[in-house]
């Protein structure tokens, strides 16, 4: 009834929810931990050959620098992504200003296009573009230094291709738009079979955001053609800064030949990751969230006499049938042999048995927690044949 005060009838609800939880639905609903199971039902586990596997580990493969390396290792930090404190000390590290142009509009009109949600301004959505690069290219480092290498190229290029706009008076801001893929001229003569320019790479931006607006899809006009004019004169300076930096430490990444990291996983593969008195299984799942290092892993394991399962989104669909037969203990088809190791990115996070294998390695770190215990799921599960994962 609204003559009821709101806090009486919360109160009440709260009663009725209550007398509900403890009089109905705990009686029908039950959830047993594993510990629960082999306590309680130990004798239905024998009955049906049901083992829980048990946990040991985790074990760490470590790795050490030389002073050079970790000098490198030291200043790279520095320069993207430095603490507080390292930022007063210096003026030498990376802002990120590739993703940051729409704080440096002349007309507040073109700012409010590109606003955020709540009172969030474009500084605020520029700080978290630079925020999100940023993290990415300390994953990268942490990953491997094939990955990192190939991220501030990735980056150099991207800085790159927004300083060539500026000089050609044509600048694109375009959220909904990869920029910087329509302005990759190798790949699109690759696939034209004939030589691209950058006019014709402008054309095909115009096209696109001509084809959104069409449709509706242009909100607030957020993807656009702009001029010089339109930013403040600054900006070119800076993001010509950025660009220094960037190159400046990509060549010092391009002279270093030493992976430690890598180096130990080679060394570790067949006395610690397939000793036959840890990896009783004789397989092997090997988690990595960048491409480049999942690709370079594969290479490594293979020179190694592996048999080897790459996987990625893209093929992810594709090898699903290939993956159940060589990975999942709960298939009731043939199992197959094919491959001994199964390196991917966290495309088979979950969703996905792979116990066969009792052995899983983070070759990078999951920032994630949920995300870890989601990798470490893959081999920890019900149905599994070993005794230990």
């Amino acid at each position: 009834s609204n003559d009821i005060p709101a806090d009486e009838r919360r109160r009440r609800l709260d009663a009725v929810s209550k007398q509900l939880r403890d009089c109905v639905l705990s009686d029908i609903l039950e959830r047993r931990t594993r510990t629960d199971v082999e306590k309680y039902y130990k004798d239905d586990m024998e009955s049906q050959g049901l083992v829980f596997p048990k946990i040991v580990g985790p074990n760490n493969l470590e790795y050490i620098m030389d002073d050079e390396l970790a000098q490198l290792f030291s200043d790279t930090m520095t320069i993207i992504a430095p603490t507080e404190q390292e930022k007063l000390q210096t003026d030498e590290w990376l802002r990120y200003f590739r993703y940051r142009a729409i704080e440096y509009f002349v007309d507040p009109a073109n700012e409010r296009k590109h606003t955020g949600r709540g009172n969030r301004g474009v500084n605020d959505v520029a700080k978290q573009l630079a925020t999100i690069m940023q993290i990415l290219l300390v994953k990268r480092l942490e990953s491997s230094f094939t990955a990192f290498t190939q991220s501030l190229l990735n980056l150099r290029r991207y800085t790159e291709n927004m300083i060539k706009m500026w000089e050609n008076d044509t600048i694109f801001v375009c959220p909904q738009i990869d920029v910087n893929k329509e302005l990759d001229y190798d790949e699109k003569k690759k696939k034209r079979n004939k030589p691209v320019t950058f006019n014709d790479c402008v054309e095909d931006i115009r096209n696109k955001i001509l084809k959104l607006t069409e449709e509706g899809r242009n909100e607030r006009g957020q993807n656009a053609e702009y001029k010089r004019s339109d930013f403040k004169e600054e900006y070119i300076i800076k993001l010509k800064e950025d660009y220094r930096l960037i190159s400046s430490l990509y060549d010092r990444w391009s002279r270093n030949s030493e992976d430690p990291k890598f180096d130990k996983f080679k060394e570790s593969l067949k006395p610690e990751l397939f000793n036959p008195q840890k990896n009783t299984s004789g397989k092997l799942v090997i988690f990595s969230e960048a491409i480049d290092t999942v690709k370079a892993l594969t290479r490594a394991v293979r020179a190694k006499g592996y048999k080897v399962l790459e996987i990625t989104a893209a093929n992810r669909d594709d090898m699903e049938h290939t993956i159940v037969e060589n990975f999942d203990a709960n298939y009731e088809g043939e199992w197959k042999d094919d491959y001994d190791v199964i390196i991917t990115t966290e495309v088979l996070a979950e969703g996905v048995n792979l116990h066969r294998a009792n052995v899983v390695l983070n070759y990078d770190t999951p920032w994630n927690s949920t995300r870890l215990m989601q990798r470490i799921g893959r081999v920890n599960r019900i149905g599994s044949k070993e005794p230990f994962v």
